[in-house]
């Protein structure tokens, strides 16, 4: 990562978008049109960018101690997902083995936003189409939270997440189509069912965007944690519906 601070002036990324002097915030690069333009554009299809493969045990700088912690047991994967001119989504992803991948990050569950560390947010665990071994994922996705509890000095004070099947995906999220991965049929009862036996998980009562709870997974249990439950910011979380 030689001459990440002339990189990072040359592509004129932010520092708090992307930042090339670390392995977890080296996010491919994207230049937006002038807003008075987009208008006038046609529409940009979905688009899934790779960054940089980040082997297991990888030695470079970490902006954030969860993903050196992650990266000891996981390969890691910068990308952006790119759904419209204006849009775009930078994930950390986590490759789970099998062609199963998690999209997953710190954040606040009211405003969106991934600058915190108190809660550990799961968006999306999906396989690549291609790949034979069906079954397995949700199983993959318990042991990531177990190993996340293991954590020495874990900031997290909850790791939740939104049950979304099949029939809700092309709504509330297409653009996760340009990932290719492969549909499992899943509806959204069908994984509350699974999430609940798997994940340990429950309906909370802290409501999102759309009126549904979030979930929270009971699986996370921190053994060495700088935050206790009273120090969590949303305590609805902690509720169980």
């Amino acid at each position: 990562m030689a001459n990440v601070h002339a990189l990072n002036q040359l592509l004129g990324v932010p520092t708090d978008v992307g930042d090339y002097r670390y392995w977890d915030l080296s996010f491919p690069p994207i230049q937006t049109p002038p807003p008075a333009t987009i208008p006038y554009l046609p529409k940009r299809n979905y688009e899934w960018v790779k960054g940089i493969d980040i082997p297991v045990g990888s030695k470079g700088a970490f902006k954030h101690p969860w993903w050196a912690f992650v990266n000891k047991r996981y390969p890691l994967q910068t990308s952006r997902l790119i759904a419209s001119w204006e849009t775009s989504y930078c994930y950390c992803k986590v490759n789970l083995g099998g062609g199963y991948w998690l999209l997953s990050s710190p954040m606040d569950p009211d405003t969106l936003s991934t600058r915190t560390n108190k809660a550990f947010y799961i968006c999306f665990l999906y396989q690549l189409r291609g790949y034979s071994n069906r079954g397995g994922g949700t199983r993959r996705l318990a042991g990531f939270i177990k190993y996340l509890s293991g954590m020495p000095r874990c900031p997290f004070t909850v790791v939740y997440f939104r049950p979304t099947g099949d029939e809700l995906l092309s709504v509330m999220a297409p653009h996760l189509s340009a990932l290719g991965y492969r549909r499992t049929g899943h509806k959204t009862a069908d994984l509350k069912r699974i999430y609940s036996r798997m994940l340990k998980g429950k309906p909370t009562r802290h409501l999102d965007d759309f009126g549904e709870p979030y979930w929270r997974s009971d699986l996370f249990q921190p053994t060495d944690s700088i935050y206790g439950p009273k120090d969590c910011p949303w305590p609805r979380l902690l509720q169980n519906a």
